[in-house]
């Protein structure tokens, strides 16, 4: 069964980042990676069942009471936010933007408790490092594809010169780079030249992307795993990779500054029109005066455009760009969805899966350390990016993913 739980992950994982819809390439975008989702991750689940029902281990697969406490919020949230929520059907199955609804929320969970049952199962070889670095090279060769050829199908137009490939939208493909950007630069199977190569390639389309709090994140989790591993093993490899990307940035910075760019506009990372730190700060007050609206059971799940508009600024309501943005956090969202309990829930399993990882990576033995080291560093640079902007499937995909994975090599039973 390893072959086949090992296979459904990666169809899950590259399935949600390359499929598109023929027919719309905005709008109902996520509609396509919504059914295979549902259909993949309940597929992954009774396989999962049905490898431990009929192939026996001594492994115990128990979690920790915390975990277990903090996905009982999660759940408890959920389920209060659908049955107050004033649209059913929406907070079911989610808006036509983004798919967030109660079945897509289960799903996560059992895709992570799927995943946790397999990394702990087949912890000697399980492994989808070289898989993730496939798909992150290809979505980002299939972003880039319209600046260096004719095809026009993922125009950057529809986004103010910003790629966006197969996500519908740059900041998912953003979210997306971060997640999986520490595997490749983590990787001692690559060769080394090839490794450069495919950084650059990513790293070009991070630029194009136009998010500056996706570089914000990568470059604070290189940071701070970077730091631990200098003054805990000695080890300076993560540090400098922090380090480099910062003066990279900054080069980016002084040349948009010194030079004339108008010729590339579709490298500046300067976004003034739609995405500034006022339009945030505007979304995030409104967020939190709309969870104060329904603190205990929320609004239900997708349903923040009907009640943050009367919190908004003029400028901002009914604006249809930021309808999908909502408030532009996914941890405000979360309370916003699903209430305090939701919110807590959320946040406690996100604080307790980061702590738990970074006890075993320092303080346990770690056969496949690498890959547990990627995952934190993807798992906080996804946090961090989110915290300022939102998910989707796609990335919810890898942030549940890496809980399981986390979760499984933190546990020493």
């Amino acid at each position: 069964m390893y072959h086949t739980l090992k296979y459904v992950l990666v169809f899950l994982i590259l399935g949600s980042a390359l499929l598109v819809n023929p027919f719309f390439t905005s709008e109902y975008f996520e509609f396509p990676k919504f059914l295979l989702f549902l259909v993949v991750v309940g597929g992954f689940g009774v396989v999962s069942v049905l490898d431990f029902t009929f192939y026996k281990t001594k492994k115990s697969f128990s979690l920790s009471k915390l975990v277990m406490v903090f996905v009982g919020l999660l759940l408890v949230g959920n389920l209060l936010g659908y049955l107050f929520s004033d649209n059913k059907s929406v907070s079911l199955i989610g808006s036509y933007l983004r798919h967030q609804g109660l079945l897509t929320n289960a799903h996560y969970l059992v895709l992570a408790g799927g995943v946790f049952y397999f990394f702990k199962r087949y912890r000697e070889k399980g492994d989808l490092s070289n898989w993730l670095i496939f798909g992150l090279l290809a979505v980002c060769l299939v972003a880039i594809l319209p600046i260096i050829s004719s095809f026009a199908y993922f125009s950057p137009a529809l986004f103010y010169d910003r790629v966006y490939g197969t996500f519908g939208n740059p900041n998912y493909l953003a979210s997306f780079i971060v997640a999986i950007l520490p595997f490749l630069a983590l990787s001692e199977r690559i060769p080394r030249i090839l490794k450069w190569l495919g950084l650059g390639v990513v790293l070009f389309t991070l630029f194009l992307t136009g998010s500056r709090s996706a570089w914000i994140a990568i470059i604070l989790a290189f940071l701070v795993f970077g730091i631990l591993e200098l003054i805990l093993r000695k080890k300076y490899k993560v540090l400098v990779g922090g380090v480099v990307a910062v003066l990279v940035l900054v080069g980016i910075g002084f040349y948009q500054n010194m030079a004339d760019t108008s010729s590339l506009s579709r490298l500046s990372v300067k976004s003034d029109d739609l995405v500034s730190a006022n339009t945030r700060f505007e979304l995030w007050e409104a967020g939190v005066k709309t969870f104060f609206d329904a603190p205990l059971t929320g609004h239900g799940q997708d349903l923040v455009q009907g009640n943050i508009e009367k919190h908004l600024p003029e400028y901002l309501q009914s604006n249809s760009v930021f309808f999908v943005d909502r408030s532009h956090s996914e941890f405000i969202d979360m309370a916003v969805t699903t209430g305090i309990f939701g919110f807590l829930g959320y946040l406690g399993l996100i604080l307790c899966v980061f702590f738990m990882g970074v006890r075993a990576l320092y303080k346990g033995k770690l056969k496949n350390r690498t890959v547990v080291l990627a995952a934190l560093m993807g798992f906080s640079a996804l946090n961090l990016y989110n915290a300022v902007n939102f998910s989707t499937i796609s990335t919810n995909v890898l942030l549940y993913l890496f809980i399981g994975l986390i979760l499984a090599f933190s546990d020493s039973k």
